[in-house]
């Protein structure tokens, strides 16, 4: 009797032992070994991520407000916020986040097949929900804009220009419903598009 249990005691260690060894192999596995066995596809989002936040390390002393900031092939402009990183999303799609207020700004600059903004989809579901939009249209720098301003759920401002087969557009967002229409403006007004 005591040799079964001292048996079974043992067969319980050894398997204790092959799963504690199993679970430790696939907790410990380096990162390498997990890459190699994803798609192509897999490693180049991998590889874009590891690199894509440029986190400046601002210091309280450092502030960067109204930086002039170029995008080569893209657009050119005097950033009015508090820069804290930047991230390209894709080619001539940019995110700029800032604090002090805290938001985003995105900028995107693209090829399309319209001649109108009003057939751009961004644009025209915007004027759908006039509710919750307000609209304008300026001439900054030299581009015409339609302009929007959400007045209901968050707050953002949207700007969109087109010319030359290429839609630019800017969207400012802020988890606080703070008036910073100026500072779009101002934006807008430094902002030169590789049309």
């Amino acid at each position: 009797m005591r040799r079964k249990h001292k048996l079974i005691t043992f067969f319980i260690f050894v398997i204790l032992v092959f799963v504690l060894g199993v679970v430790g192999y696939f907790i410990l596995k380096p990162q390498t070994v997990i890459q190699s066995q994803l798609s192509d596809r897999g490693k180049e989002f991998i590889s874009k991520q590891e690199g894509e936040f440029e986190n400046l390390n601002l210091t309280p002393k450092e502030k960067r407000v109204n930086e002039k900031i170029e995008v080569e092939n893209c657009f050119s402009f005097t950033f009015p916020f508090e820069l804290t990183t930047s991230r390209e999303q894709e080619e001539c799609n940019w995110l700029y986040n800032f604090e002090n207020p805290l938001g985003r700004v995105v900028m995107r600059l693209r090829e399309v097949n319209i001649n109108n903004l009003n057939d751009l989809p961004d644009v025209k579901l915007r004027m759908t929900r006039n509710n919750e939009y307000e609209m304008k249209q300026e001439t900054l720098n030299g581009n015409e804009y339609f302009i929007f301003e959400k007045t209901e759920n968050g707050y953002e401002l949207s700007a969109f220009s087109l010319s030359n087969g290429k839609v630019l557009s800017v969207s400012l967002t802020s988890q606080i419903n703070r008036q910073m229409q100026d500072e779009f403006k101002s934006l807008l007004q430094s902002l030169t598009p590789n049309f």
